[in-house]
């Protein structure tokens, strides 16, 4: 689809129009539980104070019509939904009882006759060519700026569009816009740096040890490996308080450390550009929260151990939340381990909770693995050695509701090719339909909502759909 930008901005204005046109004393909020989700919420909830307008927010992991049922029963007249809300088919339920509909999204749409629909007012970046470059966040910034030009939520939509990767490999279009906006009103600051991940927040013998970016050989993975290195370096790797952090390293050292880990990780090649990236960092925020990447990384960890409300807090610069998401965070990771153990074990067994083809891996956790992480532990399926040899990969796990979660990601191995048109989410439709599921989700990250009673139905014929797919009708 091609780029248009006035045509998004014209949606974005009628939805303000709109919205001032209902004047709400009360709204509905319904945002998304992802880094992306509830940094959308964080800047809506922002407008809203400085509107003096109340609101009652929920946090959800995806709309059905079940929760659609519920929201019937409520009395507002209007609802906005964030980073979700696009299956249409089942949001416009409310449209259709008189209330007015707001979605702000980035996700696939998935009955366009319904834009039309009066009472729904659909701003959805992907409808417009833009898909790749506004995240949730960048949309419910560029709605929230057309009532206040000047209201500072530029970093929370960066931290957003980060969450789902859209600074890879680097931003563009109204995003790097964003970022412009954010550098200048002093909210964000950009610099070159290495790419180890906890930099600002970890000692420094833990990041090197760690690190999965960077890799030293004879080095990484090992911390008496890692002492040693920074020894050889001049680089006292503890003080008087303990292990040092980057921070804490004077600029001499800091040059030599960055100097010797380069040539360290790159001994054969002079390209370092997957070795030196840029950095945003939140002005004003300590430890984690001062790194974009980080950022993201945590509240994505408070909304997946349901604990969403400290991340927004922790969004809109309440000190308190932060430590509280610095705690939820080595929670969430211990969950990861958990889950990751789960499906080491199921895979190695060859067990009744995996299904397979050559081009297709299914794993089954039921309540092995929270459904809120089932979309992580996927793609982190999808890019490791066992599951990169398929091209596509599917977690299934039970909700506590009487329905299985879904998430489906396209395998490393699939992702390196040229592809022109794959849509996984279509893929997905086929099984998830003939079950009478509810899809969601991307091009090459979907997701679906299933009966537990047609679980087994439904992987067998995913199994078909996917095993059956052929390579030749998509490449460039």
């Amino acid at each position: 689809m091609a780029r248009d930008v006035n045509g998004f901005k014209t949606a974005v204005f009628k939805a303000v129009e709109s919205f001032k046109k209902s004047k709400p004393r009360i709204v509905r909020l319904i945002s998304h539980l992802d880094a992306d989700g509830l940094c959308s919420a964080s800047i809506l909830v922002k407008l809203f104070k400085t509107l003096r307008i109340a609101y009652n927010l929920t946090i959800v992991q995806q709309v059905d019509k079940f929760f659609i049922q519920e929201l019937l029963k409520e009395h507002y007249k209007v609802y906005i939904f964030s980073d979700l809300g696009s299956n249409l088919k089942v949001v416009s339920a409310l449209a259709k009882h008189n209330k007015l509909v707001i979605v702000l999204d980035h996700h696939e749409v998935d009955d366009k006759s319904l834009l039309n629909l009066e009472n729904l007012v659909v701003v959805n970046s992907k409808l417009y060519g833009l898909d790749e470059e506004l995240s949730g966040a960048g949309v419910c910034h560029y709605f929230a700026k057309a009532f206040n030009k000047n209201i500072n939520t530029a970093h929370l939509a960066i931290i957003g569009a980060i969450g789902d990767l859209q600074d890879k490999p680097r931003f563009q279009g109204l995003n790097l816009e964003i970022l412009q906006e954010a550098v200048s009103q002093g909210l964000i600051s950009v610099e070159k740096g290495l790419n180890l991940f906890w930099l600002e927040s970890k000692p420094l013998v833990k990041v090197l040890q760690h690190s999965k970016d960077i890799v030293i050989p004879g080095v990484t993975g090992s911390e008496s490996s890692v002492v040693q290195f920074l020894q050889s370096i001049g680089v006292n790797p503890v003080n008087s308080n303990g292990w040092r952090f980057f921070k804490d390293l004077t600029a001499a050292e800091k040059d030599r450390f960055t100097t010797a880990v380069l040539m360290a990780a790159n001994k054969q090649n002079s390209d370092y550009s997957d070795l030196i990236v840029e950095k945003y960092k939140i002005l004003g925020r300590n430890s984690v929260f001062s790194d974009a990447r980080e950022f993201a990384t945590v509240v994505n960890a408070c909304g997946r151990l349901n604990k969403p409300l400290i991340g927004i807090a922790a969004c809109l610069g309440n000190s308190k939340a932060e430590k509280q998401a610095e705690g939820l965070l080595i929670a969430y990771k211990r969950e990861l381990l958990n889950a990751l153990n789960f499906l080491n074990t199921a895979l190695k067994k060859s067990s009744e909770h995996v299904f397979k083809n050559d081009k297709f891996i299914a794993f089954r956790a039921g309540s092995n693995i929270e459904p809120t992480i089932i979309g992580t532990v996927t793609s982190m399926l999808a890019s490791d050695s066992v599951g990169a040899k398929y091209w596509f990969v599917m977690g299934l796990a039970d909700n506590i509701d009487g329905t299985v979660k879904v998430s489906v990601r396209v395998g490393k191995s699939l992702r390196s090719k040229p592809l022109q048109g794959l849509n996984v989410r279509s893929l997905l439709q086929i099984p998830v339909e003939a079950v009478n599921g509810e899809l969601g989700g991307h091009k090459l990250a979907a997701g679906a909502v299933i009966p537990k009673d047609k679980e087994l139905e439904f992987i067998h014929h995913s199994l078909q759909v996917f095993g059956s797919f052929q390579l030749e009708e998509f490449v460039e």
